[in-house]
């Protein structure tokens, strides 16, 4: 386009600026679209920015799930497979259950068999019971019938000797008439000598009268306490035997409880406890029923001594009695042949006298016959009802224990029902719940279960210690027994013990001394062998192993024992002192000696040893040195009653009698079981012959 002409000068200027504005504009333009494709070019960098971000946070979130799932697929796995494991403690918890259930029945089904065989035998004691009283109501009846008898037949002697006394008087009579004429001449003399005579006789007579009625008054006096004595002795004895039985039974059905409550703990843990329960209460039965038997044999054989000796004191007492009857007749006949003729009617009143009283006797032995049978069938129905009231205890203890046996069994029953459904609902909320849930549930579920279970683990060991014990816990309560005598129940802590530990030589070492100490001599080698085998450098067991083979006379193999604890331990003094003594037994004098030097050399105040040592020298002749042994001795103890004796042996055997009495004689003082020892000593038979000797050992 070309300039146009002629334009005005304003014209001009303002199509410059209106060129100039175009210019401005189209840089404008241009700048604003440089800035714009800038911009579009950021913007585009900016969403590829986002979109790679977008992708790299979507690929995080990918990757950081995989790995959740992955560890909560983990978890879940290791959860099922503990619910796996519990499930198959469950089914074994409820085989050991069932197993258990079984168990309790054999010994409730045992049990009921021993009750009833308890039964039996107490059925059998009261029979016998029976039979002893009846054969007591016998007896004393044959007594009083014998006695009956015996009165009667006196009774009857006293009437033929009163016949016989008519029968002399009427000849007396006779023999009158036909000296009739000579009484006559010589009345006058003999009135004053009858009228004295006539005293005399009735002083005898009243004196006879008084004697007998005296005998008949003390004879129901001296009859009535032996009666008494023998109903109190068969009521003691009666008493005592219901006493005993109802004292075993109390103490049976307390150990049955406790047995029972043990078994209901230990079902709840472990069959092991269980068992060893279970043979522990069988065990304490059978001992139990043992010792009920041997005390209802030893009150029966008790009760029958009372009974021979009732007899026996009863029938010496009707011996007495016969006696002093044929004595007091013998009397009483020499008395009717001194009252002659004017003392016939008295004669008459005393008979009549005599058997007044002898009825009176009668009749009151009879009333305390009657009173002793009333007592005695009062002490049958006592005995009836206390064995009836037995018979309901020991019925009631084992309905007790079926009922309880019955609950357990619903108890476990309902124990295993609720596991099975808990079982069910875990399964089925693990189907419908997600990884975590599931995590959190099991979480939670093993955390209550494991609250429960602590629980009930603290409240058995507080109602039920002992099923915690450890063997620390066992040798603690087996030296706390010892301590209090109680021997038998020690030995059985000390087998708790052992069978927590059994490769505790110290323990088997213990028990093996308590079992000497009760003398079972046999058990405790037996134990100390196996503490030997457990330890062998064992000096104490050695050492007591060999006490216990000297005491039952097996010298030769206590001497073994000695000699090996001395080679372990060389400083022991009472084994090398045990060691000469097996020696001396075995009649090895020069090396018992050289034991007893040993333990002077270890100990020079060993008093023991040194007379020990003058024994052996005796032995050997060497009676010098024996003496200085024995001196050395009671030097370091004065009052070493052995020393004396030997060395009193020692003076015996060379002849010197008066030293040998003087040592003998302060052994005795000091140890009077020497007195016996001496007696049948062989090395005082020279001795013996002196009678200062014999009056020191009759002493």
């Amino acid at each position: 386009m070309g300039s146009p002409t002629g334009l005005a000068p304003q014209e001009r200027q303002e199509l410059e600026q209106l060129r100039a504005d175009r210019q401005v504009q189209a840089q404008v333009q241009a700048e604003a679209n440089r800035i714009f494709t800038n911009t579009v070019t950021l913007f585009n960098a900016l969403l590829a920015t986002l979109a790679l971000l977008l992708g790299a946070a979507i690929a995080a979130l990918i990757l950081l799930r995989r790995a959740v799932i992955r560890e909560v697929a983990e978890l879940v796995k290791t959860q099922l497979n503990q619910m796996a494991d519990l499930e198959g403690q469950l089914e074994q918890s409820q085989a050991d259950i069932e197993a258990l259930l079984r168990q309790a029945e054999g010994t409730t089904d045992q049990l009921g068999e021993e009750a009833e065989n308890f039964q039996t035998e107490v059925e059998q004691q009261r029979q016998t019971i029976t039979g002893l009283v009846a054969s007591v109501d016998r007896l004393k009846q044959e007594q009083v019938t014998t006695w009956t008898k015996e009165q009667e037949a006196a009774r009857q002697q006293l009437q033929t000797a009163i016949a016989s006394f008519n029968t002399d008087l009427h000849q007396l009579q006779d023999n009158l008439q036909s000296r009739k004429t000579q009484i006559e001449q010589g009345l006058a003399r003999a009135q004053t000598e009858f009228a004295t005579r006539l005293d005399q006789l009735q002083k005898e007579t009243q004196t006879k009268h008084s004697e007998i009625r005296q005998y008949l008054e003390s004879l129901p006096t001296q009859m009535i306490p032996q009666l008494e004595e023998l109903r109190q002795a068969a009521q003691h004895q009666l008493q005592q035997q219901q006493q005993q039985t109802l004292e075993t039974l109390q103490k049976l059905e307390r150990e049955f409880s406790g047995q029972l409550s043990r078994l209901q703990s230990a079902a709840q843990n472990q069959q092991e406890a269980t068992e060893q329960t279970l043979s522990s209460l069988q065990a304490q039965l059978t001992a139990q029923t043992n010792e009920l038997q041997t005390a209802a044999d030893q009150q029966r054989q008790r009760f029958l001594t009372v009974v021979q000796a009732a007899e026996t004191e009863l029938n010496q007492q009707l011996a007495e009695l016969k006696t002093e009857v044929q004595l007091q007749r013998e009397r009483m006949r020499q008395g009717v042949e001194k009252l002659e003729t004017r003392l016939g009617d008295r004669l008459n009143q005393v008979e009549t006298d005599l058997e007044t009283r002898q009825n009176l006797s009668l009749e009151e032995l009879q009333r305390r016959e009657a009173g002793f049978l009333e007592q005695l069938q009062q002490l049958q129905a006592q005995s009836r009802q206390q064995q009836e009231m037995l018979e309901k205890r020991l019925e009631a203890i084992t309905t007790a224990a079926e009922g309880e046996r019955i609950n357990l069994r619903q108890r476990l029953e309902d124990m295993v029902a609720q596991s099975e459904a808990e079982k069910a609902v875990i399964l089925k909320n693990l189907t419908e719940l997600s990884p975590e849930a599931i995590a959190a549930l099991l979480t939670t579920n093993l955390n209550e279960r494991l609250t429960f279970l602590t629980e009930q683990l603290q409240r058995l060991q507080t109602n039920q210690p002992e099923l915690f014990f450890t063997a620390a816990d066992y040798l603690q309560q087996a030296e706390a027994l010892v301590a209090q005598g109680r021997h038998r129940e020690a030995i059985a802590a000390y087998d708790q013990a052992l069978d927590l530990q059994p490769d505790s030589a110290t323990t088997w070492y213990q028990r093996g001394n308590l079992r000497r100490k009760i003398q079972q001599y046999e058990a405790a080698v037996k134990d100390y062998d196996r503490a030997l085998d457990l330890r062998p450098d064992y000096p104490e067991a050695w050492c007591d192993r060999g006490v216990a083979l000297g005491i039952m006379q097996q010298h030769e193999a206590a001497f073994q024992s000695f000699d090996q604890a001395v080679k372990i331990e060389p400083t022991d003094q009472v084994a090398w002192l045990n060691r000469g003594l097996a020696l001396q037994e075995l009649e090895r004098y020069e090396d018992a000696i050289a034991s007893f030097d040993k333990v002077i050399e270890l100990n020079p105040k060993a008093h023991k040893a040194w007379n020990n040592r003058g024994y052996a020298l005796v032995k050997l002749g060497y009676d010098e040195d024996a003496l200085e042994s024995f001196d050395q001795a009671l030097t370091l103890d004065p009052d070493y009653g052995a020393a004396y004796y030997n060395k009193a042996i020692c003076y015996a055997l060379q002849g010197q009698v008066k030293p040998a009495l003087e040592n003998l004689q302060a052994a005795v003082e000091l140890n009077p079981t020497y007195r016996q020892e001496a007696a049948v000593e062989p090395d005082f038979d020279e001795l013996a012959r002196d009678r200062r000797f014999q009056r020191l050992i009759a002493q």
